[in-house]
């Protein structure tokens, strides 16, 4: 007896915090604090106004509490209880299946595991911005408050609260391509953080990347500064970003100056090296300048073999292979174990042996095909040997299995030309099908 109560008690304890909140009760409990505000009195407490401010975060939370993306399909029903589900339907997400199910308040987005990837309220309780609502109020608390005070810790809690929930609801307009939404929501957060005295970083520059995404270049190179600015720059890939931003608002002059600065601080990041390139082509100027900024990083650090691997890389980005090649050799010389410099060097000939493949497949001239297709077999068994002393040199698993997955197609090409290369064949397919 004492069991089934107790699961009776846990029943009704779940149907209770799913009842929902009327839009009435909501809009009734806002006037009411709003009202307490407007006393004299009551207006000179910090307490008034954190009152008002938990009163918008209850409301606004109201259609999704305790709901959070990662939480699995059994435990969101468990939470929301008897609410029904009105539609469902499969969607597509960042590329990948997705479900979709629509309630009176929410739509809910399961990803293919069941796991929650994104949740949209489409009907809130009271319409407009409540978060920013109880933002306001806080900070009218945070005069009031005494510094150190139980207020001043109240106000600082509620405002990582509010901080958080923008960020989060960000997060699932962002996986529903919902940019525009998810860009307010992301410079929320970043404002919200900055009034506590933080730099969040990751809100800043999620804020410039959904501007990128919803064509805002003004507001991308606002926050991409600011992350510049405080040392956020990703290893390098900040500044192809801003030079990007500077770029899509036609300001080429930034673009370059951002570019440099950043292939200045980042010599071998493949992004600023093909944005510069962009960049030099978008002005009708010479894209082999960048090898100019290049050759003086050489000469500052001439036993560095990843500024002769950025150099190759530039080569290959102007469409010239066996320039390419002769760099990426050079920084082999430098560095006989430099993995990236056997990677690039078999990946270059690789492609080069694709090209002759595509050009060969058009043409009509019999004998011009055979002659074709020797020199694309010579140039694809050019590439093993490099891609096998990549292999061979490299102790990181991904890349292994990377370069695994060419020799593996190099080899299927040749298989049946002699038992060494079924063998080789059979090796590099037992990795790529069932790891190291």
């Amino acid at each position: 007896m004492r069991k089934a109560l107790i699961a009776i008690a846990l029943l009704l304890s779940v149907q209770a915090g799913a009842q929902s909140l009327s839009s009435e009760k909501a809009q009734s409990m806002i006037d009411k604090a709003k009202a307490a505000t407007e006393n004299p009195k009551k207006a000179s407490s910090p307490k008034t106004w954190i009152k008002l401010a938990d009163t918008y975060v209850k409301v606004e939370a109201a259609p999704d509490k305790n709901l959070n993306v990662g939480m699995t399909q059994a435990d969101l029903k468990t939470m929301i209880g008897m609410q029904p589900v009105l539609s469902t339907e499969e969607v597509t997400i960042n590329n990948a299946y997705a479900l979709k199910e629509s309630y009176e308040d929410k739509d809910v987005y399961y990803d293919g595991s069941g796991v929650v990837c994104a949740i949209v309220v489409t009907n809130p309780r009271v319409e407009g911005d409540l978060l920013g609502e109880a933002f306001e109020a806080l900070k009218q608390a945070s005069e009031l408050a005494e510094p150190a005070s139980s207020d001043a810790k109240k106000i600082a809690s509620k405002m990582d609260e509010i901080r958080t929930k923008y960020y989060n609801d960000a997060i699932s307009y962002y996986s529903v391509s919902d940019y525009k939404s998810a860009q307010n929501g992301f410079m929320q957060a970043a404002e919200v953080a900055s009034f506590m005295g933080m730099n969040d970083t990751t809100a800043m520059f999620n804020a410039g990347l959904t501007a990128t995404l919803n064509k805002d270049s003004e507001t991308a190179i606002k926050y991409f500064e600011q992350c510049v600015a405080l040392g956020y720059d990703q290893n390098g890939d900040l500044y192809s970003y801003l030079g990007d931003a500077y770029r899509s608002a036609g300001n080429y002059e930034m673009t370059k100056d951002v570019l440099e600065r950043g292939f200045a601080k980042y010599p071998t990041n493949q992004a600023i090296l093909v944005s510069l390139i962009n960049a030099y082509m978008d002005t009708n100027d010479d894209p082999t300048k960048v090898l100019d900024l290049i050759k003086k990083a050489q000469l500052n650090e001439p036993g560095n073999p990843t500024l002769y691997y950025a150099e190759g890389n530039v080569w290959r980005g102007l469409d010239s292979a066996d320039m390419a090649i002769e760099c990426y050799e050079k920084s082999l010389s430098i560095d006989p174990d430099f993995v990236y410099g056997y990677f690039s060097i078999g990946d270059v000939l690789y492609n080069e042996a694709l090209k002759i493949q595509d050009k060969a497949s058009l043409e009509m001239d019999n004998a011009k095909y055979e002659a074709m297709m020797v020199q694309f077999d010579k140039v694809l068994r050019n590439a093993i040997v490099p891609f096998e002393k990549a292999f061979e040199v490299t102790d990181d698993n991904e890349i292994k299995i990377v370069v695994a997955e060419f020799l593996k197609n190099i080899y299927f090409r040749f298989r049946d030309s002699g038992e060494q290369y079924k063998v080789k064949y059979d090796h590099y397919k037992a990795i790529c099908d069932n790891g190291l």
